[in-house]
């Protein structure tokens, strides 16, 4: 459970009772439509109420969601007719993991892009020929290696380690009518038309996973959105995008990254940091050296929601120091949020402290209710386990 999860089930409004149009099912309270939305794509969404017309609801940060008819009117399609988050979903089918991926639709596809029936977005995009249903040989590499090595095993194929080697010997070896269909689901892949699509407008993608990007209800002076970015583009040339856009980052926010990344490998979350750096050793020291202050600090009044927040903010902005002093009040209150924990431990695991990120995560599991989904915590702890027990 995320950031946004929280938010929703913590900071619900009172709820109404509304009856959503063109559909019998009743969802309690100011809730986004979802009566398009198909019984067997049901179970790959967060519960009705999740799906509130606002992000982060009752906090300061509450904004109104903009949904994609909505932004059609203020942005500027591609050349092809696409927006914003139309392009994006061709980015998440370029995986071949959609529709209906193992972990769900992630929330920002309502609550950032506005597109709430993620299934009929995607229908409309294969209509327009930007994707197809991908075969088996295509989607191989969206398998697990175990998954893998069950196949290569059929044929006799020796199994190796390399996920790529054994892709390409599976490939190599094995016809398309001969793949097992118990191991692949029906997902989209790219047609030609929707590779030139996501080419001709890499800074969708590269402002999707931009760790510095603000919210959209900050004054205009300094807003670094791919909203702002879009409009920016209009009217210029889109393959000099990296320049445009650095010079944007350079007055915004006050870094220049675009066109300094390579154009082969686009940001991704450890790739992009602030001017701030520190090393393992910086971090532990500050981390024993903020403990009383942490403790004191942890006696004022307050559940930890707005330490949480605060360290958050500090996190995103790339100051690890301070986002973790501000996070570590929140734990010492034992604020209940699954989120709180698992971005602590990333902060952790980025700087190699893994006994720190573990006694975290335990704090984190005893501290969330019940009603909490400790799943991601669970996972990140059995792999920081391993890691520890590696470096033994």
């Amino acid at each position: 459970m995320g950031l946004l999860d929280f938010f929703k089930s913590k900071k619900q409004t009172k709820q109404t009772e509304q009856l959503s149009t063109n559909s019998k099912v009743r969802f309690p309270g100011p809730f986004a439509d979802a009566s398009t939305i198909t019984a067997d794509e049901r179970p790959f969404y967060q519960p009705a109420e999740y799906y509130t017309l606002e992000s982060y609801a009752g906090t300061p940060m509450a904004e109104k969601v903009i949904t994609l008819e909505d932004r059609k009117k203020t942005t500027f399609p591609s050349k092809n007719g696409l927006y914003i988050g139309e392009i994006m979903l061709l980015e998440y089918c370029n995986s071949g993991t959609y529709p209906k991926p193992a972990n769900g639709y992630p929330g920002f596809w309502w609550f950032k892009y506005g597109i709430r029936d993620i299934g009929h977005a995607l229908e409309t995009l294969e209509k327009r020929g930007f994707i197809r249903w991908g075969l088996k040989t295509e989607l191989l590499n969206s398998l697990k290696v175990e998954e893998l090595k069950k196949i290569a095993a059929i044929f006799k194929i020796k199994i190796t380690q390399s996920k790529q080697k054994l892709v390409a010997d599976i490939t190599n070896n094995v016809k398309e009518s001969e793949l097992p269909e118990e191991y692949f689901s029906k997902k989209y892949v790219l047609t030609e038309l929707g590779k030139k699509e996501l080419k001709e407008n890499e800074y969708v993608v590269y402002m999707h996973k931009h760790k510095l990007k603000t919210n959209n209800n900050v004054p205009q002076d300094i807003s670094f959105t791919v909203w702002d970015v879009n409009r920016l583009l209009a009217d210029n040339d889109k393959t000099n995008w990296r320049t445009i856009v650095a010079d944007f980052e350079e007055k915004s926010i006050g870094i220049r990254m675009a066109d300094k990344v390579s154009k082969k490998v686009e940001i991704s979350d450890n790739k992009i940091k602030s001017e701030i750096l520190y090393t393992k050793e910086d971090i532990s020291s500050y981390i024993n050296s903020i403990i009383p202050e942490v403790k004191e600090a942890a006696k004022k009044k307050g559940d930890g929601l707005n330490e949480e927040l605060e360290g958050l903010n500090y996190k995103k902005n790339g100051d690890d120091k301070k986002a973790l002093y501000y996070l570590y009040i929140a734990i010492e209150k034992n604020f209940d949020a699954p989120a709180l924990y698992k971005e602590t431990a990333k902060i952790l695991r980025k700087y190699k402290l893994y006994e720190e990120e573990l006694k975290i995560i335990e704090i984190g599991l005893k501290s969330i209710n019940s009603n909490s989904s400790p799943k991601e915590l669970l996972e990140r702890r059995e792999k920081v386990s391993n890691i520890i027990k590696k470096n033994m």
